[in-house]
């Protein structure tokens, strides 16, 4: 009857539109009292079909824009990153990312791993914590390694963009050398 993306017709609307359709003619008084029954059976339509299609409609809606919103916030990630996390939150309505990153807060020297040797552990270690909660995630061991590495990225980027302190010139560029051969930010470690 009505597609998503359609405008939701006023009751005064849709009736319009029915009669519009079934060519009523309200002047003639002839069919008066079939124009009437037709006009009250316009007002039933409305309530019990049009309103209850269009309500799980904007339901859809309301999904599409929460996961439009919810994607927003993953555009730091690698792309392949931000299509497993939407697809979860899609599926289950879940944004397990939160759930990871306050699993990998528990780690005290997260932001000084580099290797993949570090990244993949605390992968295997993160696992065995979330499928206990989340079955679904079972036998995505290398996305999550992968997103574990990412979110190392985007948090340690995100700890560069604040304000940094000066020390001195030198302990400044030894901190900015670090990241740049290693990918570690030593501010976001201290910070954290």
């Amino acid at each position: 009857m009505n597609s998503v993306g359609d405008i939701v017709l006023t009751i005064e609307e849709y009736v319009a539109k029915r009669k519009k359709e079934d060519k009523i003619n309200e002047f003639n008084i002839d069919e008066r009292n079939e124009n009437m029954r037709l006009c009250v059976n316009y007002v039933f339509e409305y309530f019990n079909n049009y309103l209850n299609i269009t309500e799980a409609e904007e339901r859809t809606v309301l999904q599409n824009e929460k996961l439009y919103k919810y994607s927003q916030q993953l555009k730091e990630y690698d792309e392949e990153i931000r299509e497993w996390l939407a697809r979860i939150y899609s599926e289950y309505g879940k944004q397990i990312n939160r759930y990871i990153g306050n699993i990998l807060k528990e780690d005290e020297f997260f932001f000084l791993y580099d290797s993949d040797k570090e990244f993949r552990s605390l992968s295997y270690d993160c696992y065995s914590k979330l499928v206990k909660k989340f079955p679904f995630i079972k036998d995505q061991t290398e996305i999550l390694f992968l997103f574990i590495k990412d979110y190392h990225r985007v948090m340690s980027q995100r700890e560069i963009k604040k304000e940094s302190v000066f020390i001195s010139d030198e302990i400044n560029q030894w901190i900015e050398s670090t990241w740049s051969k290693y990918q570690v930010n030593v501010w976001a470690f201290v910070y954290k």
